[in-house]
């Protein structure tokens, strides 16, 4: 899909931020904000870059991602609002009226509807949106579920510690988040390796063994290493199949590898990615269709310009016919004259006489150079009448899967 660049800064400092904020900022209304902000900065960003892929594709992936978040959303947001109105009036109806139990039973009932869809919203964005001020809270989602995220975010900003403490903190859930981050290269993001060359295969595995070290020291150098890197929301099956085989190789033998083979071949990990498969295909259809259409204009261009090419040699060719036919005439009439005879020529203001012999020579000469320009030109014309055919063909099909795209989007 292309590709929606944003800079990962995974690093202890963005944490130390959550703990000096003393009042909470509401997640969803903050996300909704720079959603609306950050969508003209990212397309700008992605018309500066040009490596890996064409500028083109990649606005029109950016743009279908952010429609389709934009609108869920909004929806989202405008349910979670009226929910909490309707919640508090009940709350505020039952507290004058402790006695009811039916009112009772549609305020808890509502209240159950209201976690649904924040836990709802939550995964689609920790899904669908990593930002640059909130990636500590979409990386807790991952992994601990809607659940554990406050009790996290709370120890956080409560804990009066140094900064190596809060370092131990993290470090705690070390393995777990090294785990979900190479579940999100294999499956929803690809690595884009801006420092490095993904053509030679000893840069790239440089690099991934510096995660394999992350395993077994445990240190925070791995938000260093995740400083350099970008991710993106288009799945490249081919890089993901190797990074795939390289983590075979590399920890064939330890239980990191058995806890990431087992999260991929989960259920419920599956029926979550059959959302992102639908997307992938969408996007796909839409690109395959730009394609085709300017292939189609191509293709006609190419056709009109055959077109034209023989018909200027057949024009040519009829040209020369008329030289030799005229040629012959002018022949046929010189064996009636007499050999004494001669004609005039002009040259300037003068004239010389030539002899019957050399008109002659002179008019065979003349008839056989056209002949070998007609040959010449009957090639040429045959090769653009092919070229034309062969136009055509492709024009015909590319047309039938045009239609056939249309129809089923």
């Amino acid at each position: 899909m292309g590709k929606v660049c944003i800079t990962l800064y995974i690093c202890a400092l963005q944490i130390i931020q959550y703990q000096q904020q003393n009042q909470k900022v509401i997640f969803l209304t903050r996300l909704r904000d720079i959603l609306m902000k950050e969508n003209f900065k990212m397309i700008k960003c992605m018309e500066k870059e040009n490596t890996h892929f064409q500028i083109q594709q990649k606005t029109i992936y950016l743009k279908a991602i952010l429609q389709m978040m934009n609108q869920k959303m909004l929806k989202d947001l405008i349910t979670l609002k009226t929910q909490e109105i309707q919640r508090k009036k009940l709350q505020n109806y039952l507290e004058n009226n402790k006695k009811n139990k039916k009112c009772y039973c549609q305020w808890n009932n509502k209240r159950k509807k209201v976690k649904r869809v924040k836990n709802d919203l939550k995964y689609f964005i920790s899904q669908f949106l990593i930002d640059k001020l909130n990636i500590v809270k979409c990386m807790c989602i991952f992994l601990y579920g809607v659940k554990r995220i406050n009790v996290i975010l709370k120890n956080l900003k409560n804990h009066k510690g140094s900064k190596n403490e809060i370092i131990k903190q993290i470090n705690k859930h070390s393995k777990k988040l090294i785990i979900n981050l190479l579940i999100l290269g294999r499956r929803y993001i690809v690595f884009d390796f801006r420092n490095y060359q993904l053509n030679k295969k000893n840069q790239y595995k440089q690099l991934i063994k510096n995660l394999h070290i992350y395993f077994y020291n445990q240190k925070i150098q791995i938000y260093l290493y995740f400083q350099k890197l970008y991710l993106s929301f288009f799945v490249c099956n081919q890089f993901n199949y190797l990074l795939f085989c390289f983590l075979y190789k590399q920890s064939k033998n330890s239980q990191y590898f058995f806890a990431f083979q087992f999260i991929i071949y989960n259920n419920q990990i599956k029926n979550k990615l059959i959302l992102i498969k639908q997307i992938h295909t969408y996007l796909i259809k839409m690109s395959t269709r730009e394609e085709l259409a300017r292939s189609i204009l191509e293709t006609e261009r190419d056709i009109i310009a055959a077109v034209q090419k023989s018909k200027a040699y057949e024009n040519s060719i009829s040209f020369l016919k008329r030289n030799i036919m005229k040629g012959q005439i002018t022949l046929r009439e010189l064996e009636s004259v007499a050999p004494e005879q001669k004609a005039y020529r002009p040259l300037g203001r003068a004239f010389i006489l030539k002899s019957k012999e050399d008109i002659k020579t002179e008019l065979e000469g003349i008839m056989k150079s056209n002949e070998n320009d007609i040959q010449e030109y009957e090639k040429s014309r045959q090769h653009f009448n092919k070229k034309r055919e062969d136009l055509e063909k492709v024009f015909k099909e590319n047309l039938d899967k045009h239609k056939q795209l249309v129809g089923s989007h």
